[in-house]
């Protein structure tokens, strides 16, 4: 079984969240994990899903262009049947 998120996927845009300090719109600077290391962005998602609190979300890093607030969001994953993998260029 696998897990995707509907956010970093493109298939579920979540309504214009309040920034938590100033009530301004914040922004989606995408997947948190993508900013923890300098090798992170080539570490494959389900590596993280073993971090107790990240297991069923893929936590997202929000940005508030108006007070320089960072926060986190947390996404919930959809299950999806059978097994995600990368797609092959041989089988185009």
């Amino acid at each position: 079984m696998s897990y995707m998120c509907p956010l970093c996927n493109g298939l579920n845009i979540p309504a214009a969240q309040p920034c938590p300090t100033c009530g301004e719109p914040i922004v989606d600077y995408g997947l948190t994990e993508d900013y923890a290391g300098p090798y992170s962005p080539y570490v494959s998602s389900s590596d993280y899903l073993t971090i107790p609190e990240a297991k069923g979300y893929c936590i997202h890093l929000m940005f508030c262009p108006h007070c320089l607030t960072q926060s986190s969001y947390a996404v919930e994953t959809w299950e999806v049947q059978g097994h995600i993998r990368p797609s092959n260029h041989e089988d185009l």
